[in-house]
């Protein structure tokens, strides 16, 4: 709409422009008060999920009171959702983000999306399209995780949608496989697999902000303390004597609980057990990449 549309001269429409301006004179901006992105565990959340006749629907893991946020976070930029499904049910993904990182914990079914249609089974791991539909044949449950809060923030509706893409269990098997036969490097974070696409560039991510990767730890090791500017949300595939030590607090795992590591907390995880540890884990690294700024080093203890 013009000036001249709205029946106000040059001079008032500048006047009402002046009103709106608004001006900071702090000492020190950096001191601004404002919640951290906490150590937390889903457990509550979790029971949710995993309790017997579960009615189809998302369980979301929300942290925006402790944000003051107006909108769901996980963290400020990303949402994590616990999807149920029964069978012969459908459930609809949301759809304001560029697209929803996904792991199957439990059935299998289909995903339908405009373009088409992916079969998905348990052990499985996905990117799906906004608005994708989970149909399950079998009672499911789908860890989902998007980027929504981040455009919440900027007050912006994503571009583009990427490619709906399967993970299948045995060829993310066959991967770490070759990671492990790989051996050891002094400069070794962990024995993972990334999930990417033609579009996810040299750091791997799998959407532009966000990383999905299936994390491992062989039993009887520890993934050496490090620490970086990315927060991490971890959906512990194990429970079998693992722990997380973040910032000095334990976090023991269980199978279907979502950790998160804040950003720049110093943390290791210890596998006490028998058995292989895996993880699904999703960081903001995307963000940090682009910025050149992932601020990655490792700790002493």
């Amino acid at each position: 709409m013009t000036i001249a549309e709205t029946g106000m001269d040059e001079r008032q429409a500048r006047d009402r422009a002046d009103t709106k301006a608004r001006y900071l004179t702090p000492i020190n901006v950096f001191r601004t008060r404002q919640a951290g992105v906490p150590i937390h565990a889903f457990a509550t959340e979790r029971d949710d999920a995993f309790a017997p006749g579960r009615s189809t629907g998302f369980v979301p893991l929300d942290l925006s009171a402790h944000y003051g946020f107006a909108y769901p976070a996980t963290t400020p930029a990303m949402l994590g959702r616990y999807a149920i499904v029964r069978a012969g049910e459908t459930l609809a993904c949301p759809a304001a983000t560029t697209g929803l990182a996904g792991y199957v914990l439990r059935g299998e079914g289909v995903a339908r999306f405009a373009a088409g249609s992916l079969d998905w089974a348990t052990g499985d791991a996905m990117l799906l399209p906004p608005g994708a539909v989970i149909e399950a044949a079998a009672d499911a449950i789908v860890f989902v995780l998007s980027d929504e809060p981040l455009f919440s923030f900027l007050g912006a509706v994503p571009k583009a949608a990427l490619p709906a893409i399967r993970y299948p269990a045995a060829e993310i098997e066959r991967q770490l496989t070759a990671v492990y036969e790989r051996g050891d490097d002094e400069d070794l974070t962990g024995r993972a697999v990334f999930l990417t696409h033609d579009g996810g560039g040299d750091y791997g991510t799998t959407t532009a902000a966000l990383i999905s990767t299936i994390t491992t730890l062989e039993p009887g090791g520890v993934q050496r303390p490090h620490h970086h500017n990315a927060t991490a949300i971890t959906l512990c595939l194990s429970e079998d004597a693992i722990e997380s030590v973040v910032d000095g607090a334990s976090c023991p795992w269980r199978h279907g609980l979502v950790q998160i590591t804040p950003p720049t907390a110093v943390h290791a995880i210890y596998n006490r057990g028998a058995s292989r540890m895996t993880s699904f884990v999703s960081q903001d690294s995307g963000l940090f990449y682009y910025l050149r700024a992932t601020g990655f080093d490792f700790d002493e203890v």
